[in-house]
């Protein structure tokens, strides 16, 4: 499976398994798939999405999850606006029946259920402080790129 095919795949269980998908706006999703990638890295010392995070002016950031879910046609993009002004993209699935042509093992479907229902019911602010919280974060300077698998093997060997 190609990263893109994983990365696809990733985000359209997210899309069918999180509880509140208004609040899957771009920011949110793409913090989800690095949560993802965290987990994963602590678990199985790779990363899930293929995805070489970096650390710009709000947290970890690429455009790889806005570009794949612009490119599936199973999931729908609203763009509506912010409470700020600015324009807001929420995601959704067409069809919550996509389960049966997602290609994740296992232990990478509980990796995401354990991510959605650990920071499900948090405010966007508590949300984003969870995400500030996390070791490579912490430990990445701004303007970086996160190294998740030294960093989760790094945590574990101390």
């Amino acid at each position: 499976m190609s990263v893109n095919e994983k990365l696809r795949d990733i985000i359209r269980y997210i899309l069918i398994k999180y509880p509140y998908p208004f609040d899957l706006n771009k920011t949110r999703l793409t913090k989800l798939v690095y949560l993802i990638d965290w987990k994963t890295a602590q678990k199985q010392k790779n990363v899930s999405s293929g995805i070489n995070w970096y650390f710009d002016n709000y947290g970890p950031y690429v455009p790889d999850v806005m570009k794949e879910a612009v490119s599936d046609e199973h999931i729908i993009i609203d763009e509506g606006l912010s409470n700020y002004g600015g324009t807001r993209y929420t995601f959704q699935i067409k069809d919550l029946n996509l389960n049966d042509i997602i290609y994740l093992d296992e232990q990478e479907r509980e990796i995401i259920d354990d991510v959605i229902e650990s920071t499900k019911d948090l405010s966007f602010n508590n949300f984003i402080n969870y995400i500030y919280n996390t070791p490579p974060v912490i430990q990445t300077p701004q303007y970086e790129f996160l190294d998740l698998v030294k960093i989760a093997s790094e945590s574990v060997n101390h």
